[in-house]
């Protein structure tokens, strides 16, 4: 099929495919202050990101047939109301329990996780394979820049204001991004594929399934979400509690994490047209492994502050957008059943994404070595999937 002329605007796509991570991590910088304030243990909080990710996955297989029956307009807009319900409550859980939170965010994440697998479908639909591993990036900016962003208000607001602040800013967030959506989606024709015109169920998952290389890259490209929000649930009560950061100055040091997205995005896009695209990923591999080694030399060698912590980060987090920013077209490529596909990829991503938390919440959070440790062990399993993706690949 012949792709649009009309090309996305990747302002708002930027915006609405980071909804969910912004709404996952805007408010690490308090959880400390959220512990205190319920009188519950660091390790509950923590298992309080596990459910919302468990959501915002979830979330993810509501999008592919809801967007089949409904069209993209009246999936993102439904998604984003929701969104703006659930941070509300989360606002006003001040007034109630710890409980009231948790099943608040769960209700934000549902809502939220339509914008990322619609980003992906709307994308691959606009733009070929190779056009994709160059745009794709640009898109993503918004992914890999705004949650950390986000943590730096989220750091001011908790320490000048008060936590429920963090949410009734980021009911803000969702009523702009819903306007942009607005203005941005009624430009956006509704794709209707000769095999695609039918109304879709969840049962149509397994067929996308049987491409083995959908599978394949988007455990690799899950893996690589779920450090990064493992180290976003880790990195706040390492760099508060054992090195002494205050709130602002934590959000502040997320800006190394925002750099390293900022510049692995662009350079993915930049390089896209000069090397292939299973090299950059092993590229990439390569320099989360340094980056690690690095991190454990300044470790054991009692460099204990925050700049040993977050400048080999930075590196890390740069390769993962290399990664990140090839692996989803390789996941996708030579798949015509688009919304599905991209449901799927985007459900195995923030699964990965879950399950990393729920195990990094089994550790001690206040040893340094863990963080590098974890990059380690995930590099380790996305290279061997990488070996049996890149055989499954089909030839188009």
């Amino acid at each position: 099929m012949k792709k649009q002329t009309h090309k996305p605007n990747l302002i708002t796509l930027s915006m609405l495919i980071s909804i969910g991570a912004v709404s996952g991590v805007i408010f690490t910088p308090a959880m400390p202050d959220i512990a205190h304030f319920f009188g519950v243990a660091f390790s509950k909080v923590q298992l309080s990101m596990s459910f919302f990710f468990l959501a915002y996955a979830l979330g993810q297989l509501y999008s592919g047939p809801f967007c089949s029956r409904f069209g993209k307009k009246k999936t993102i807009n439904m998604g984003l109301s929701v969104a703006f319900v659930g941070s509300l409550l989360c606002g006003i859980s001040y007034y109630f329990d710890f409980s009231f939170l948790v099943i608040s965010r769960f209700i934000l994440a549902l809502g939220a996780a339509m914008g990322y697998a619609l980003t992906f479908l709307i994308v691959s639909e606009n733009y070929s394979h190779e056009q994709s591993r160059k745009i794709l990036p640009k898109a993503a900016l918004g992914q890999m820049v705004l949650p950390f962003s986000s943590t730096v208000i989220g750091g001011y607001i908790s320490q000048y204001l008060n936590w429920p602040e963090i949410f009734y800013f980021l009911c803000f967030y969702i009523i702009l991004l819903m306007y942009l959506c607005r203005k941005f989606l009624k430009n956006i024709e509704e794709i209707a594929r000769p095999q695609e015109k039918r109304h879709y169920n969840f049962s149509d998952y397994f067929v996308v399934l049987k491409f083995s290389h959908l599978s394949l890259f988007s455990l690799i490209v899950g893996i690589a979400v779920a450090m990064v929000f493992m180290f976003g649930t880790v990195a706040p009560f390492l760099a508060i509690h054992v090195m002494g950061l205050k709130n602002s100055h934590f959000g502040l040091m997320n800006l190394f994490l925002v750099g390293g997205n900022f510049f692995g995005m662009i350079t993915a896009s930049s390089i896209s047209k000069y090397f292939k695209d299973l090299l950059v990923v092993i590229f990439g591999f390569g320099l989360i492994i340094i980056a690690s080694f690095v991190m454990i030399f300044l470790f054991i060698s009692k460099t204990m502050n925050p700049f040993a912590l977050f400048i080999p980060t930075f590196f890390v987090f740069f390769a993962n957008c290399l990664v990140w920013a090839n692996a989803i077209p390789l996941a996708l490529k030579g798949i015509s059943q688009k919304a599905h596909a991209s449901a799927m990829v985007a459900f195995i991503n923030n699964f990965c994404a879950t399950i990393g938390i729920l195990f990094i919440s089994a550790f001690d959070v206040t040893n340094p070595l863990l963080v590098p440790y974890m990059f380690l062990c995930g590099t380790a399993i996305q290279c061997v999937l990488f070996i049996f993706a890149r055989k499954s690949l089909p030839q188009v």
